[in-house]
């Protein structure tokens, strides 16, 4: 890929023919930073499977939202994505794995705790599927709020951004995550009852 890579002479122009929508360019970007981002993921994941997950659906949202992203810098940018899609697995883990540990201890209301724990667990993944769907700042203030129990004025005051668009982060998250948790509900429907 020499050749791609020679055609733009430098970071500027390579960014603005990725923002054209260029798949030369996007295939450059990708060849270029797959490897140190791989790298910053690894060093606090451990786990190379999640580490390339995460930096997959890194390049897949920023191939799918080219249009909207206004990247200054595509190094720094790529830098920042990744740490936040770390923090944001991490995040998950802890939460998740808290909550196990809750079901663990917990004493059982006559149902089968296993049985509990397993829907549990299958449900948390679903939730964290759908997750992956919203966008960087949408997926953080979702978990703030829905997960962390932070309200929308310390949201803001963390964020610096207005209360009104916490609001409406929370309501587009809560808007697609119904959307995904209904299709999957209904797809499993259709297994059952087929």
């Amino acid at each position: 890929m020499k050749v791609l890579s020679s055609s733009y002479a430098n970071d500027n122009e390579l960014l603005e023919a990725f923002q054209r929508g260029e798949k030369d360019a996007f295939i450059v970007i990708y060849e270029r930073f797959w490897n140190r981002i791989f790298l910053i993921a690894y060093k606090s994941t451990r786990n190379k499977e999640v580490s390339e997950d995460l930096v997959q659906n890194l390049f897949l949202k920023l191939w799918d939202k080219r249009d909207l992203l206004h990247i200054k810098q595509i190094e720094a940018y790529l830098h920042s994505s990744i740490r936040n899609s770390v923090i944001d697995y991490i995040h998950s883990q802890v939460v998740r794995n808290k909550y196990l540990d809750y079901l663990k201890v917990s004493p059982p209301t006559g149902e089968n705790n296993t049985d509990r724990m397993m829907a549990v667990s299958d449900l948390s993944k679903l939730i964290e599927e759908g997750l992956t769907q919203l966008p960087e700042k949408s997926r953080s203030i979702f978990r703030m709020n829905r997960l962390d129990h932070s309200p929308v004025e310390e949201i803001a005051q963390k964020l610096k951004i207005s209360e009104k668009a916490v609001q409406y982060h929370l309501t587009k998250s809560l808007k697609v995550m119904r959307l995904y948790l209904r299709s999957i509900i209904f797809s499993l429907l259709l297994i059952f009852l087929g």
